[in-house]
């Protein structure tokens, strides 16, 4: 399990001070059962992606096997395939920006919930190197309900639905 609490006004910050070089992987996998994450006001930016132990995290933030709740926070500046990846897990992400990562914003794999009130972005000028044709919201073999969510700077697809995917969407919306 893990919690992570920043305030406002003090968010919890993880960021590269290797002269840009990434530094690695937030990687949390619940084996036994679920790991309980709570993640609130956290701003992450400069990971990448790694192997452990023969698994693959794919995103700087990767976590397999949770109960995931994410409030508050900012995701970016991943050089990782997603910014954040979760598999086989309950979800809840709301409030949160996501930007300016390679590929994928946030990638769900196997996993149910809801994703709201957040902001997709991909700008222009930023400092990442970006795939302009990764997704805002990918989704693989879940169940999610996406609502109130902004979209904006892609070129292809802010939300890709596939894989027998299931999802209820409710005021997105996509803007230029």
């Amino acid at each position: 399990d893990i919690e992570i609490k920043g305030t406002q006004d003090l968010p919890v910050s993880i960021v590269s001070k290797n002269n840009g070089k990434s530094f690695g992987v937030l990687a949390i996998f619940g084996k036994e059962k679920a790991a309980n994450v709570l993640i609130d006001n956290l701003k992450i930016n400069g990971g990448s992606e790694a192997s452990l132990e023969g698994v693959r995290y794919l995103g700087q933030i990767s976590i397999h096997n949770a109960n995931v709740k994410i409030f508050n926070s900012i995701i970016e500046g991943s050089n990782s395939d997603d910014g954040i990846n979760i598999r086989d897990s309950k979800v809840l992400i709301s409030n949160s920006i996501f930007k300016n990562n390679s590929a994928d914003q946030i990638d769900l794999d196997f996993c149910f919930g809801e994703v709201n009130k957040n902001i997709f972005l991909i700008s222009k000028n930023n400092k990442t190197k970006v795939d302009f044709n990764g997704d805002g919201l990918d989704l693989s073999g879940s169940k999610i309900k996406i609502s109130d969510n902004k979209f904006s700077g892609f070129l292809d697809k802010a939300l890709s639905i596939g894989e027998e995917s299931k999802a209820l969407i409710n005021k997105d919306r996509k803007s230029t």
